[in-house]
């Protein structure tokens, strides 16, 4: 997803929590969904669940592919005050915060990669009646995260089940004997080498078996 994108979506995320006036939005308790959608035809889902107090959106691209996935806490009126945000694999690629100001009111966001580094930011502002307008970000010439799509690879050829498959064990290693190496030989712990066969005992040969003579 392009920075412009994600940008965009990361501003929207408050403008729903962001009050209209000074007093901030009363708690509804139970739980809220929602979809929006956005411009490039892609759209996002939240829940917020004021029983544990946390907010999940899923945002999705024009094929309905998963993108991006969002996880917050929230408080008691449901504002979102810190959280994580994951790629469409579920790999977590940032970490964000929300400033709230005198009124309670969000006045900042400041996303962060993993190394800390805030890559993002998004200032809330609002005018005299307390009307929220349109949020202003910011994007710092700072590493931000690759957001990987949750797609499924079907390239990989699946095994016959006719033909034998590799165990994955690796062949014995060689064991010097001398000035010579016997490939695949065993290694054995001390004590612990099985004891040879005994040895066969020779067979008389027709000569002495008819005159009685005695092997060596």
């Amino acid at each position: 997803m392009k920075t412009k994108t994600c940008s965009a979506i990361f501003a929207l995320l408050l403008l729903a929590a962001a009050a209209p006036g000074a007093n901030p939005p009363a708690a509804r308790p139970g739980i809220i969904a929602k979809s929006h959608y956005h411009d490039d035809k892609s759209h996002t889902e939240s829940v917020l669940d004021m029983n544990v107090r946390e907010l999940e959106e899923k945002t999705f691209d024009a094929n309905g592919v998963l993108t991006m996935r969002k996880h917050y806490l929230v408080n008691d009126m449901g504002q979102p005050t810190q959280g994580n945000v994951y790629d469409g694999k579920n790999n977590l690629v940032a970490r964000s915060m929300m400033v709230f100001d005198s009124f309670n009111r969000v006045q900042e966001m400041r996303t962060a990669n993993l190394n800390g580094e805030v890559f993002q930011q998004v200032l809330y502002e609002y005018d005299a009646a307390g009307k929220a307008m349109k949020p202003k970000v910011i994007n710092y010439d700072t590493k931000a995260p690759t957001f990987k799509t949750a797609t499924i690879d079907f390239t990989k050829s699946m095994p016959n089940p006719d033909q034998p498959q590799a165990t994955g064990l690796q062949p014995a290693p060689a064991v010097q004997q001398g000035n010579a190496i016997q490939q695949g030989a065993p290694i054995y712990a001390p004590g612990t080498a099985p004891q040879s066969a005994p040895e066969e005992p020779k067979k008389k040969s027709f000569w002495k078996r008819l005159f009685g003579g005695k092997d060596k």
